[in-house]
């Protein structure tokens, strides 16, 4: 187990839809791509199901997934936060509903950056990003373009989607 890196933890279903999953694999490989020479670890932590199951295995990502029973399973993801040792957590998962008990996992000293756009609302981390076209409002204590970060900029395209856009440019 290397410690220290970066640990996604996403979830997606056929029933939820798979795009979260997706923004995380395409966020992780330019991650990847950008730092190979620093040979930053990266790992997902996801609720196994058939869906997400062919995602992952179709990545570069497939022996980095540690699959947990259930979302709400904070125990065992705070194990895994402290086995870990990651200096970046990033989640792209809907916390509205369980957001101090997800943060109180969480250790000092490691970023927390939320991609969810159900969480903008929310102070749920260091930065929130909403990768979405629709103008979102922050948290009372968020400030846009400090903590909280929203617009289409944001949404993460694929490497074959952008070279699609590329060559399609006149």
């Amino acid at each position: 187990m290397v410690k220290g890196g970066i640990i996604f933890r996403v979830d997606g279903s056929k029933e939820l839809g798979l795009g979260h999953i997706s923004r995380c694999l395409n966020l992780a490989e330019t991650i990847a791509d950008e730092f190979r020479d620093f040979n930053v670890p990266i790992h997902f932590i996801t609720v196994k199901n058939p869906g997400s199951d062919v995602l992952f295995k179709n990545s570069g990502f497939s022996e980095f997934v540690i699959y947990i029973k259930e979302s709400a399973d904070l125990k065992n993801f705070g194990k895994l936060i402290n086995d870990f040792s990651p200096k970046v957590l990033i989640t792209d998962i809907d916390l509205r509903n369980c957001t101090e008990n997800y943060l109180e996992t969480f250790f000092p000293g490691l970023f927390h950056a939320s991609l969810h756009e159900h969480n903008f609302g929310l102070l749920t981390g260091d930065v929130v990003i909403a990768p979405t076209i629709c103008p979102m409002v922050p948290c009372e204590k968020g400030e846009i373009g400090v903590t909280h970060f929203n617009g289409a900029e944001y949404i993460l395209l694929s490497k074959e989607i952008g070279e699609i856009r590329k060559s399609a440019q006149p």
